[in-house]
């Protein structure tokens, strides 16, 4: 992996690559980078409530420099934000197609907890 991002992903936690023209990082995209006045990237992780990495949010500056004491609270309040609505969206896909198969496909449908116990029962409606 190459950039914050891939670096955030690898390492789970914030990466600060304060001028990319230098950072070692970003070698083998440096001449891009350039290409688009990209001077600093600040990569932050976006967990789920169970520490799973969901992504990163990436800030990309035109000057080199690392984040202040109040860019690092504002970009994790966005990080956060960011990581409910995904974990909402994945969760309400899960239950559309959860829903679908109640509905069009299964006569029932066992729900079994990770230690192999039935949970629930379900069964279709037709």
């Amino acid at each position: 992996t190459s950039g914050c991002c891939g670096a955030t992903v690898t390492c789970d936690r914030p990466v600060i690559a304060a001028d990319i023209a230098t950072d070692p990082l970003w070698a083998p995209c440096r001449d891009l980078a350039a290409t688009y006045d990209l001077g600093a990237c600040w990569s932050y992780p976006m967990v789920d409530k169970a520490g799973t990495i969901l992504g990163t949010l990436a800030v990309h500056r035109a000057s080199a420099g690392v984040p202040s004491a109040h860019d690092v609270a504002v970009l994790e309040r966005v990080r956060d934000l960011a990581a409910i609505v995904i974990e909402r969206r994945r969760a309400e896909e899960a239950l559309r197609l959860t829903q679908f198969a109640v509905d069009h496909v299964a006569d029932q449908i066992f729900l079994i907890d990770p230690d192999g116990n039935n949970v629930e029962a379900v069964w279709g409606t037709e």
